[in-house]
């Protein structure tokens, strides 16, 4: 009889020995699944931080390039201004208008008449009332709409430009020819002048007048003469 209570109480032993031994490993696997668990929350935090951080900083670094680009171009702008305020420092800004005008519609044409001893080239400047006969020549002929400024150079060769400013960067030419050329009986032909004034007036077009060189710019105001 004590031969069996002694089995029966060592099989209770080895029982909880192998219960003991089972929790203390669940424990065991428990605790380090939650460790494995929390080092990827770490990882997953610390990763995302610092893909935050990298976009932040990529971000402010455009930001800071493009900042410094504007403020480059902004002071080559400034720069290219204050160089054209000096240079036509003391001019007029009709002055400055009517030779701008030249440069962009006729182009630098005239500086070849400048430097040749045969020619003596000036820039003249004249006005014409709004209502002043566009063939001044003939009878029949449709008026100007509006005041026009004339520019001319000293012969018909160097050509001319009729034109209102628009003030806002533009004007509106009139392709007036520089000569009437109009054979009988048409030149009596009221009529037929009529037509082709009236032309001109449909026909005129806005151009758009660029700053140009400062220089040429002051070139033609100092030959400049205004009627």
């Amino acid at each position: 009889m004590k031969k069996m209570l002694l089995v029966f109480s060592a099989g209770l032993i080895c029982l909880g020995l192998m219960w003991g031994c089972s929790a203390k490993n669940k424990e065991t696997k428990k605790s380090g699944d939650d460790s494995t668990l929390a080092t990827k929350n770490k990882i997953k935090e610390e990763t995302a931080d610092s893909t935050t951080t990298g976009h932040s900083e990529e971000i402010a670094s455009v930001k800071k390039d493009a900042g410094e680009s504007d403020m480059s171009s902004g002071d080559s702008s400034k720069a290219k201004a204050e160089a054209v305020l000096e240079i036509l420092s003391g001019y007029s800004d009709l002055q400055i208008e009517y030779a701008r005008v030249w440069l962009a519609v006729m182009g630098e044409n005239f500086i070849p008449y400048m430097s040749s001893p045969d020619f003596d080239f000036n820039l003249n400047v004249a006005k014409i009332k709004a209502g002043s006969p566009i063939d001044q020549y003939d009878q029949g002929s449709v008026s100007y709409p509006e005041d026009v400024t004339v520019l001319s150079g000293n012969m018909t060769v160097e050509g001319h430009v009729i034109y209102s400013s628009n003030h806002n960067g533009t004007i509106t030419q009139y392709n007036v020819p520089s000569h009437w050329h109009i054979d009988e009986p048409y030149r009596s032909d009221e009529e037929y002048i009529r037509q082709i004034t009236q032309k001109i007036v449909d026909e005129r077009h806005i151009v758009e007048i660029p700053a140009g060189d400062p220089a040429l710019v002051r070139q033609l105001i100092e030959v400049m003469v205004i009627h």
